[in-house]
């Protein structure tokens, strides 16, 4: 064998290992058995830093999966849900609660640009990864430490 092919090989080899080492990141970070990224979450009360304020509005599920809450000045951040939300398809489940796209949603949290995500200055982060999807640099975030259905 040459040795460019072998080096080539190689590279395939690296790469191959790092996309496996990446899905197994993603699955890890996800809950229950979702497909995909998961629910994004706070892994607590206030995980994102910023003052909180009371949050109202309407959920919505975009084209691409995310979910976004539509407040009532039109704008709609990309969610961050409190610990131990999960989802079922275009239903997400905090606690008890099970919303889908149109309902009314009230809680509490904190409405911030995507650089206040703990590990957003890592392109490799799930944060990063999951919020670049959902286009959070440009619509914004609201991480709730609690929500309910309205």
């Amino acid at each position: 064998m040459r040795a460019g092919a072998r080096a080539h090989g190689t590279r395939r080899t690296v790469r191959a290992g790092a996309a496996a080492a990446t899905v197994l990141v993603l699955v890890a970070c996800g809950t229950g058995s979702e497909a995909g990224f998961g629910t994004p979450t706070q892994q607590s009360v206030g995980e994102v830093p910023g003052e909180r304020t009371d949050v109202e509005g309407v959920l919505r599920v975009e084209a691409n999966g995310c979910f976004t809450l539509e407040l009532d000045d039109g704008t709609r951040p990309w969610i961050v849900w409190p610990e131990g939300t999960t989802m079922d398809a275009d239903v997400v489940v905090p606690g008890t609660t099970r919303a889908t796209d149109g309902d009314r949603l009230a809680g509490r949290g904190v409405l911030v640009d995507a650089s206040a995500l703990p590990g957003w200055e890592n392109a490799d982060s799930y944060a990063h990864a999951f919020g670049a999807f959902c286009d959070a640099a440009v619509v914004g975030v609201v991480a709730l430490d609690e929500v309910d259905r309205r």
